[in-house]
């Protein structure tokens, strides 16, 4: 694979990690802090 696979998959799981996260509707509500960690991640991975 190449580097823009591996990001897009490396995004892709960060994302379904986020959405399972935020179904929980107790973590939704009480953990805005994973929520934020989890998009700078997300842009990180973009920018690079």
């Amino acid at each position: 694979m190449n580097k823009s696979e591996l990001k897009i998959i490396e995004v892709l799981r960060l994302v379904v990690d986020l959405e399972t996260f935020v179904s929980n509707p107790s973590n939704a509500y009480n953990n805005t802090s994973y929520i934020q960690k989890s998009l700078e991640d997300i842009k990180k991975i973009l920018e690079e």
